[in-house]
């Protein structure tokens, strides 16, 4: 289960396979944070109030929600497999960048 930093305790199964880990047995914390990504460039083609509606829209959204789309924080608790697995794909990843 993914949660806040604040709230963590280890779970006692795999977020990814679910797997059962035992108290006191192997297993894996991964701390993910996520923010956007800002590349200093502001387009300035915007049609005439696409801005206005833009920012209207963010007026109604929950906050909550607002806030994930612009920063978020989750822990996960992985078995050994799945932690490999994912060191894979993240690896895989990079090389194709």
């Amino acid at each position: 289960m993914s949660t806040r930093k604040t709230d963590y305790h280890p779970a006692s199964t795999c977020f990814r396979c679910g797997k059962y880990l035992r108290p006191g047995g192997l297993k894996y914390r991964v701390d993910i944070t996520i923010t956007s990504a800002f590349n200093g460039v502001i387009d300035e083609h915007y049609e005439e109030g696409e801005m206005e509606k833009l920012a209207e829209e963010i007026k109604r959204m929950d906050p909550e929600e607002l806030e994930k789309e612009v920063y978020q924080e989750l822990i996960i608790t992985l078995c050994k497999d799945c932690r490999e697995g994912l060191i894979d794909y993240l690896s895989e990843a990079e090389e194709l960048h």
